[in-house]
């Protein structure tokens, strides 16, 4: 990216890539930002998360106008509030899966209308599995844990974005895997060592990145990305440029074009594109 291209898009992964561990957003990711709506470049959100979970100062951000949440399923024009673009997941699917794993050791978050809901007692199981503190804190505080069954919050929402489960380490995934991996209507990615994602098949990052950019009239030629772990692998393969952190997984190092200076915790996206635009 140079500074005279105007009409571009920067998409960014935000846990593990731009925001630090501790949930904050690094000062230089700021001054990025404020650079990139100097410059007319958008900056696009694009995160496994329910976008209402996202910092509200990042979501107000002049540069920001699509939010891309629950891995490609969802976008959301923020300064309408509209869902503009929705891959939601077939009910039947999502009951089928919970039955595979209703007597297991893992939870079953539901993501759904910028939210994420969860049955109390099944949440409250993560405590155990080892999960990092910090994780674990911002897990419990962007849940609405709820006291009826999972199978009555199922019914309850629509649509379903996302269904993300957590486990212990000694948990077989496999069996969560050859389940979705059945079910031609899904699909499975890891945005965590001791998770799994599914969504509607069809929903990923990288087509995501396509989206956007056709409904704002970019070339994807002109876009960069940035992501940590196995969900951003299309997204960076998509863009023109895609750059993994330092901190990311190794087979996403593989398939990126370069790696930022600087991992999360020290603002590599922000420095990242700074550089590219002073270049």
């Amino acid at each position: 990216m140079t500074e005279g291209m105007l009409h571009a898009l920067v998409f960014s992964d935000m846990d593990g890539t731009f925001l630090a561990d501790d949930k904050s957003v690094p000062q230089i990711n700021w001054m990025a930002l404020d650079v990139l709506s100097e410059h007319g470049i958008g900056f696009v959100p694009c995160t496994g998360r329910a976008w209402l979970t996202l910092p509200k100062r990042l979501v107000q951000h002049p540069s920001v106008q699509l939010i891309v949440e629950t891995n490609g399923a969802s976008i959301i024009d923020v300064r309408t509030g509209d869902k503009v673009f929705s891959l939601p997941m077939h009910k039947a699917s999502v009951l089928s899966l919970f039955e595979r794993v209703e007597d297991a050791a893992c939870t079953f978050d539901i993501f759904s209308e910028g939210k994420v809901l969860t049955n109390r007692r099944r949440f409250e199981r993560i405590r155990g599995f080892g999960i990092d503190e910090g994780n674990l804190k911002w897990l419990s505080q962007s849940r609405h844990t709820l006291d009826m069954s999972t199978r009555a919050i199922i019914h309850r929402c629509s649509p379903i974005d996302k269904v993300a489960m957590f486990f212990p380490m000694s948990f077989d995934r496999s069996m969560v895997t050859r389940a979705v991996d059945r079910d031609r209507t899904l699909i499975w990615t890891v945005g965590h060592p001791q998770n799994l994602e599914i969504t509607n098949a069809h929903a990923t990052k990288g087509n995501a990145l396509k989206w956007v950019c056709n409904r704002l009239g970019v070339a994807v030629s002109h876009t960069m990305s940035f992501g940590d772990s196995a969900n951003d692998r299309d997204m960076l393969i998509e863009s023109a440029v895609g750059i993994a952190m330092p901190n990311g997984t190794l087979p996403l190092k593989d398939v990126s074009d370069q790696v930022a200076s600087l991992d999360n915790n020290h603002g590599g996206v922000g420095d990242y594109i700074l550089r590219s635009l002073q270049g």
